[in-house]
């Protein structure tokens, strides 16, 4: 009798720790897949409560460029990386993310040159309104003692913004970044 009720006692210890298990595998597998999102839209926007558009997405480098709203409600360009994986993807939140206030009143632009996130990547980012003839900026990057270090010419996206990769070594000696947008016909509309 009392080997039958330690049998019993050892099948109930087994039951619930093999229950145990099953809880801890099921809260670990759903806050792996809670992590991230189907789209990468709604994984920016688990992180910044607002509606995001999307203006650049590089699926190979993780690198995203998107206009979102700041506090206030007002315009806000951010580059930043995510993490693509076979369930979704999740935004890398708080690991060097770039946010630059837009100001769509009139005619603005902004062009940049800095890292993108925490990788060590460099890369020449912009928006641009109310520019509707502009096709291309043509940039420049200079060292402190103003040789020139790299030029390019990126195409204007249909979204108005442009992104470009830069070496970092490169991107780590500029020190100025000068740059002209360009109509079709290669005409300056604004020499910066």
């Amino acid at each position: 009798m009392k080997s039958q009720a330690r049998l019993e006692r050892v099948h109930q210890v087994r039951g619930d720790l093999l229950l145990k298990g099953l809880i801890w595998l099921s809260i670990l597998i759903f806050t792996l897949v809670g992590c991230s999102s189907p789209t990468l839209q709604e994984a920016i926007e688990k992180n910044h409560d607002q509606k995001v558009e999307i203006l650049y997405q590089d699926d190979v480098d993780e690198v995203v460029l998107f206009m979102t709203e700041d506090y206030t409600g007002e315009p806000l360009l951010c580059l930043n990386t995510f993490t693509k994986e076979n369930s979704g993807y999740k935004y890398n939140a708080g690991t060097g993310e770039h946010g630059q206030s837009v100001d769509l009143s009139s005619e603005y632009e902004i062009i940049k040159v800095s890292s993108v996130g925490d990788r060590s990547i460099g890369a020449i980012w912009g928006y641009f309104y109310d520019y509707p003839n502009a096709e291309s900026v043509s940039y420049t990057l200079e060292d402190e003692q103003g040789n020139v270090i790299y030029t390019s010419d990126v195409e204007i996206s249909e979204a108005n913004s442009v992104y470009e990769k830069v070496p970092y070594a490169i991107l780590e000696m500029t020190h100025n970044l000068y740059y002209q947008i360009l109509d079709s016909e290669n005409n300056v509309i604004v020499e910066w």
